[in-house]
């Protein structure tokens, strides 16, 4: 679920994790003011992608290895 912010009009900020089906419920701050949902950055995670995760491919233990000194002789013939 994601993560809203919200503030009030007397400068009051909130965080809450809300279903998406609940976001545009009005939330309410201590003051009785209803407070003001903010436009935030969304969050998220940015996982390896291209050489690098090759790279951690042929790098790795994994049963069935080998896949590094294929690599290294298919590099070494300029394939």
């Amino acid at each position: 679920m994601p993560v809203y912010e919200f503030i009030c009009e007397c400068k009051r900020k909130k965080e809450a994790i809300l279903p998406f089906s609940e976001a545009d419920k009005p939330q309410v701050c201590k003051c009785g003011n209803v407070m003001q949902r903010k436009m935030s950055v969304p969050h998220f995670v940015m996982k390896q992608t291209g050489r690098g995760m090759a790279l951690d491919t042929l790098n790795s233990n994994v049963v069935g290895g080998g896949r590094k000194e294929w690599a290294e002789n298919i590099a070494a013939q300029g394939l």
